[in-house]
């Protein structure tokens, strides 16, 4: 399986939000997923035109493979399938730095505990991993 990264919040962030179903039945979350030139919460600051490249990069792996999502914050940057909750639908960079997106809860068994936990009002944040220097 790729990779697959997903931007970090910052404890500012707002957690994301459930968007009108588009007729699956699957539930959609919405909302910011990073944001450029603000130190987070592991004192990084992401610099806007790196982090635009790697939007583009996963645009174009959303497009073509999907990119799969794990619930929590794996250790490795492999995929595990056993762990996918969700994939993303879209992502965005937008021209104040905000990096906004949408992701679907699958009805994968960690899916549907992402699922479960949503119904019950709890928030679902996104998180980053990613490999370099």
């Amino acid at each position: 399986m790729k990779k697959c990264m997903v931007f970090e919040t910052l404890g500012s962030v707002n957690n994301l939000q459930i968007q009108e179903g588009a007729g699956d039945g699957l539930i959609r979350m919405s909302g910011v997923f990073g944001v450029c030139g603000v130190k987070n919460g592991n004192n990084r600051i992401y610099d806007k035109a790196n982090y635009a490249k790697m939007v583009e990069a996963l645009q174009k792996q959303i497009m073509t493979e999907g990119c799969p999502g794990e619930l929590e914050h794996p250790n490795s940057m492999n995929i595990d399938l056993n762990n996918v909750s969700h994939k993303i639908e879209s992502i965005e960079m937008n021209e104040d730095g905000t990096v906004t997106g949408t992701v679907v809860l699958l009805n994968t068994h960690k899916g549907k505990d992402a699922q479960a936990m949503v119904e019950g009002g709890l928030p679902l944040y996104i998180s980053s991993r990613g490999a370099g220097s």
